[in-house]
């Protein structure tokens, strides 16, 4: 079997690219990767720590409410 001289260099930069391309896709998806990782995946979110939310989101539709009723006077 005959294997042509540059096979040998052609092979090295696949290997190369392949490591890079794989870099790559750790780097770019390392937090999601993380995440799948860790094993508390918010599991300890506090009652209070949702209330807060439901309390700021209340707020923030008040305060849409209020802009558009100051617009139509």
């Amino acid at each position: 079997m005959y294997l042509d001289p540059g096979f040998g260099g052609m092979m090295v930069q696949l290997i190369i690219a392949l490591v890079a391309a794989g870099g790559a896709l750790i780097y770019t998806f390392r937090r999601k990767i993380a995440e799948f990782f860790k094993k508390n995946k918010g599991q300890n979110v506090s009652k209070d720590t949702i209330s807060q939310n439901e309390n700021l989101n209340d707020e923030i539709v008040d305060t849409i409410q209020d802009d558009g009723s100051d617009k139509q006077n």
